[in-house]
């Protein structure tokens, strides 16, 4: 049987830590998926083909963000790049949303199921970002139990 490629994509360590469970899990399930995207040590020791690793992609604060955009915007480009190549049979983000939302907008349009796991805190800063991972992602999954209910609320399915 061939590999089933997933591309995965955590932009911060605490996203690496949960990705390297899924990714674990995952291959629990099926050992032909083949794991390619951004992570750090973690989910590379879980099997991760890494692209990128986490810590090129670990700024925090607006400053830090204008400081290395250059960088960012071409690892950006580099994984829509990748994500064509490899056709994947899922992509799945992990929290980092300033990334991860806009590729999910980017990549919506290749067709390519989407999972949002770890979701971004849009209850928290700004509500309307809600119906772009409806738009954009086939799946939503919260770690936050009163999330659930908030996304439903506004008729936005969350596992």
């Amino acid at each position: 049987m061939s590999a089933k490629n997933i591309v995965i994509i955590a932009g911060e360590d605490s996203g690496d830590l949960h990705g390297s469970h899924l990714i674990s899990e995952m291959k629990k399930i099926s050992p032909n998926f083949s794991f390619h995207g951004i992570g750090g040590d973690k989910m590379i020791e879980a099997g991760l083909n890494p692209m990128e690793h986490v810590k090129n992609l670990n700024v925090i604060g607006i400053v830090e963000v204008l400081k290395h955009y250059p960088r960012i915007k071409k690892i950006f480009n580099k994984t829509v790049q990748l994500i064509k190549e490899v056709k994947p049979e899922k992509v799945i983000l992990i929290d980092y949303p300033g990334f991860n939302m806009k590729l999910a907008k980017e990549i919506q349009k290749f067709g390519v199921s989407i999972s949002y796991f770890i979701l971004p805190q849009v209850w928290a800063w700004d509500s309307s970002r809600a119906k772009v991972l409806q738009k954009t992602c086939k799946q939503l999954i919260s770690i936050i139990p009163f999330e659930k209910k908030w996304f439903s609320d506004r008729q936005i399915g969350v596992h």
